[in-house]
C-alpha cells in the first residue's frame, strides 16, 4: 500500500513560507519550461486546494501544473495548514480567516509588498 502511495505523490520540494499562522507551509512551484527564471511568464497562477486535500498529487502537480507552465504561465502552489506538507493537525481548519490571512501574506511576500518571514528548510 506505501509503495502506491508514494508512486502517487510527489516529493515535498525545498519550499517553505512562514505563515502569519506561525505554520510552516509547503510551497510547490512550476516555471515554464524554457524559462528557468521565470523572466518572461505571462502571469503567475495561484493554485489554493480543497478541504482534505493537498498540492502534491501527481495527477495535478506532475501532469496539469505542468501543461499550464507549458502554455508560459507560472504555477505557484501552497499547501494550506494540516494539509500535504504544510504543519498543523491533519485536516484541521478551525478558523479560515486563518486560512485567509496565510493565503494574503503569501500573495504578498510573492508580489514583493511584504518581505516574507525566514523560514529553515527541511
Amino acid at each position: 500500500a506505501l509503495e502506491k502511495l508514494q508512486t502517487w505523490l510527489l516529493p515535498k520540494t525545498d519550499g517553505f513560507f512562514q505563515a502569519p499562522s506561525g505554520h510552516r507551509l509547503h510551497v510547490r512551484a512550476v516555471l515554464p519550461p524554457n524559462d528557468p527564471q521565470a523572466v518572461g511568464v505571462k502571469a503567475v497562477v495561484l493554485y489554493c486546494h480543497g478541504m482534505n486535500s493537498h498540492v502534491n498529487g501527481k495527477a495535478w502537480a506532475g501532469s496539469l501544473y505542468p501543461q499550464i507552465a507549458a502554455e508560459g504561465f507560472a504555477v505557484i502552489a501552497l499547501d494550506i495548514h494540516g494539509h500535504g506538507y504544510s504543519e498543523g493537525t491533519r485536516s484541521l481548519v478551525d478558523d479560515w480567516e486563518t486560512v485567509f490571512d496565510d493565503w494574503e501574506a503569501f500573495a504578498e511576500a510573492l508580489m514583493g509588498v511584504a518581505d516574507p518571514a525566514p523560514s529553515e528548510e527541511g
